[in-house]
């Protein structure tokens, strides 16, 4: 009875809880806090909780097509700038959760 599933995340809190446990606890205090009244961070919490996650199991993943067109030139998967490769190397939301 004490053993707990390992569940992928499927909610805003369920992230949190998540990253919560990963990050170490100056780096996911200065991320989850907020300034002064804090009237964004509730409207930004308000907005992450409304979107509703769909878990994808047990899905046909061969005909997947993650092409884009960009300045009328279609690609075949598009890529990240630069920086934002670094950082998903860095902190990348697999790492932080599982």
């Amino acid at each position: 009875m004490g053993e707990s599933l390992n569940l992928l995340p499927a909610s805003y809190s369920d992230f949190r809880r998540a990253a919560e446990k990963r990050l170490p606890r100056f780096l996911f205090d200065y991320i989850d806090g907020g300034a002064g009244a804090e009237v964004t961070l509730r409207r930004n919490t308000a907005d992450w909780e409304a979107v509703q996650l769909t878990q994808k199991v047990l899905r046909d993943a061969s005909k997947l097509d993650c092409s884009v067109e960009l300045f009328g030139q279609k690609l075949a998967m598009p890529r990240k700038p630069r920086l934002l490769r670094k950082l998903t190397k860095v902190f990348s939301l697999r790492s932080l959760c599982f």
